[in-house]
């Protein structure tokens, strides 16, 4: 097995999860480690970052291209997340005097759901940068977990995982 070496500094366990399940998924071998050390109660990760990834050589290249995409994801994020205080605000936006199939709309939310999804070994999660209406209405039918939370993803359900997929391929797929 080649030699591993120190690729990058991680910021977050977040950024260290995703990494690594991305990695994982692609049959990349390399090793992610923290930082921290209980006997110094996490200095090290305040002066150092996280914690850092390791790969080979042939390697390397490939996970900083990674890395650098999950980075520029985080970047492009929506940072509206709303809080349950800020709930109000929200059903008085869904309350737009638009015409609309709303089960139609949800059908498209959770196909579109599937173009970020990603696994961190607990069940499909995906980033809920979506209509509130829509999200919430797909937790009323037991697709997603609650949206109205902290988190910036949901995690779907075995269900709604399956279905998001079929959904985004009838919608979406190339069919030769």
């Amino acid at each position: 097995m080649e030699e591993m070496k120190d690729v990058a500094v991680l910021d977050n366990e977040i950024e260290a999860g995703l990494l690594e399940s991305i990695l994982d998924a692609r049959g990349i071998p390399h090793m992610v480690a923290s930082y921290y050390d209980a006997a110094y109660d996490g200095v090290f990760q305040v002066q150092k970052g996280w914690g850092c990834v390791r790969a080979g050589e042939a390697d390397a290249a490939q996970v900083l291209v990674i890395l650098e995409e999950i980075r520029e994801r985080a970047r492009n994020a929506p940072t509206d997340t709303p809080l349950e205080e800020d709930a109000e605000v929200d059903e008085a936006a869904d309350e737009r005097p638009l015409d609309y199939d709303a089960d139609k709309v949800d059908e498209m939310t959770l196909a579109l759901l599937y173009l970020t999804t990603f696994d961190e070994g607990h069940g499909a999660r995906a980033w809920k940068g979506m209509d509130w209406g829509a999200l919430s209405r797909l937790h009323d039918k037991g697709y997603i977990d609650n949206p109205r939370s902290k988190a910036k993803s949901v995690t779907l359900s075995p269900e709604g995982a399956r279905l998001s997929e079929e959904l985004f391929d009838k919608h979406f797929g190339l069919r030769g």
